[in-house]
């Protein structure tokens, strides 16, 4: 693929998911730092989650089995390390740009 494309300062007229995209392809660099307000809010909101007691119809019927949620939400209320994820994720390039006013991120 040529570089060019993806110079932030190289002008550019490309066909994007149906859009063009006209100008400076303002691709630019993405880092991952989720603040702690954010991460101590969703452990929070999962703690205080209130699981229902079990099914109402057969299961996966109306989605995933209530145990399995359950477990899942336990798994990232007490154990999952959000601050290893996101180190892993910054090791890699990550970038973000705008097309017709919504912005995308992306890792190569």
């Amino acid at each position: 693929m040529d570089a060019r494309l993806w110079s932030s300062h190289t002008p550019v007229r490309r066909l994007v998911h149906g859009h063009h995209c006209a100008g400076p392809t303002n691709i630019r660099p993405f880092h991952v730092d989720i603040p702690d307000e954010k991460l101590a809010d969703l452990r929070r909101r999962i703690a205080a989650t209130r699981w229902p007691s079990a099914e109402t119809r057969h299961r996966f019927v109306s989605g995933c089995a209530v145990e399995d949620a359950a477990e899942a939400g336990h798994y990232w209320e007490k154990e999952h390390d959000w601050r290893r994820v996101e180190k892993k994720l910054n090791a890699l390039p990550q970038f973000s740009t705008t097309i017709d006013g919504s912005t995308f991120t992306s890792s190569t």
